[in-house]
């Protein structure tokens, strides 16, 4: 949410780029090597989103229906079908099936809170049943000030290297519809994102032994239990649409990056239309491949996104000094991709101000590198 006002800055910075894809940008600011890797990072990039969106709806959906379907089932059945749609239609039937799930999901997103009311007893009962942190932007543990301020910080270094943000921010006919379609369609999603989090209250009120074993499983028991039984077949198609659109549209970026990026400029130059296609779809069933890998990897959805928040800071950073600092080269674009990557890993094992510490003296020696370099 406190992000999302920043991508009004952002969007013109895209446009003016007047790249395709990001690793254009790489490839034209720091050279090939660092293109190569950020295809291939995107790549990895698209493969855990892919696996989150699975694994949430696999939770959920389990969730829903009390468990007659596990996860593992619906992750299959929920990837056969958008394969199916997405490598015969490509980005046309990604938009439309978007489209239509877009739509949906605002409905579904709040058809949930009159029945959890009423269930509730009323706001007040709602409230006086609940620890009053329960209402609060931060809580006393895990989503404390620091965690929020951290995220918020992380998403402006990494939200602007995501493979699909370049087409997203830059693609529009004028910098005011770049800004307009993403700043506010962004705020749209959040809008969205406050009818979860009222579910996610209510559930914690009145079913507190049924998700003390796995929180994630909320919605799903929240839905079963409050919704009638047209509305929860209505909620069970709405949600495999949703990460279904969201999938297909991933795969097809994922593709689309590699072709154009790796395989057209370094593999086969003089590959035609015909045999990039054929390229783009095998890729497509590597990156699903490895979604699905990632969907049973991840024990949890909030620990996917942790990976994927971490991931964005690789080369965030490098993107912004390119963008602001003349300066800026390859030495320094590697070593910060580097020691991100690091970062990730061991900050766990270093602790919060062993890895201040430590990027400190890196960010030391990007600018040594990076008058060295130039």
């Amino acid at each position: 949410m406190f992000t999302t006002p920043f991508y009004w800055l952002i969007a013109p910075i895209y446009r003016r780029l007047r790249y395709i894809t990001m690793a254009d940008f790489f490839r034209e600011r720091y050279g090939k090597s660092l293109a190569i890797f950020y295809t291939f990072y995107g790549i990895i990039f698209f493969c855990m989103i892919i696996g989150i969106m699975l694994k949430g709806t696999g939770i959920t959906l389990e969730g829903l229906t009390g468990g007659a379907i596990p996860e593992g089932p619906i992750i299959i059945i929920a990837t056969v079908l958008f394969v199916v749609y997405g490598l015969a239609g490509g980005i046309v039937a990604a938009t439309v099936t978007d489209l239509v799930q877009g739509v949906l999901i605002l409905v579904l997103s709040f058809l949930l809170l009159p029945f959890a009311v009423n269930k509730a007893g009323g706001m007040t009962a709602f409230h006086q049943g609940l620890p009053e942190y329960m209402f609060s932007l931060v809580a006393p543990h895990e989503v404390t000030l620091f965690f929020v301020v951290m995220a918020v910080l992380n998403g402006l270094v990494g939200i602007v290297i995501q493979p699909h943000h370049m087409a997203v921010g830059g693609s529009g006919k004028t910098e005011m519809a770049c800004r307009i379609g993403w700043t506010y369609g962004n705020f749209v999603k959040r809008f969205a994102t406050m009818g979860w989090a009222f579910i996610g209250v209510f559930a914690a009120f009145l079913f507190p032994g049924l998700i003390m074993e796995n929180r994630e499983l909320a919605f799903g028991i929240a839905a079963r239990n409050l919704l009638p039984v047209g509305f929860i077949g209505l909620m069970i198609a709405s949600l495999i649409a949703a990460a279904m659109s969201s999938c297909d549209a991933f795969m097809v970026h994922a593709s689309a990056l590699y072709t154009r990026n790796f395989y057209l400029p370094y593999i086969n130059p003089k590959a035609d239309d015909k045999q990039l296609l054929k390229v783009g779809r095998l890729t497509s069933m590597i990156v699903v491949a490895g979604g699905i890998i990632f969907a049973f990897a991840f024990p949890s959805v909030v620990h996917g996104l942790k990976e994927v928040w971490k991931a964005c800071a690789y080369l965030g950073v490098a993107f912004w000094i390119g963008v602001i600092w003349k300066g800026a080269n390859r030495y320094g674009a590697w070593s910060s991709a580097l020691v991100m990557t690091i970062l990730s890993i061991r900050t766990d094992i270093l602790g919060f101000f062993g890895a201040v510490l430590l990027s400190i003296i890196m960010i030391l020696v990007m600018i040594v590198l990076a008058k060295i370099g130039g």
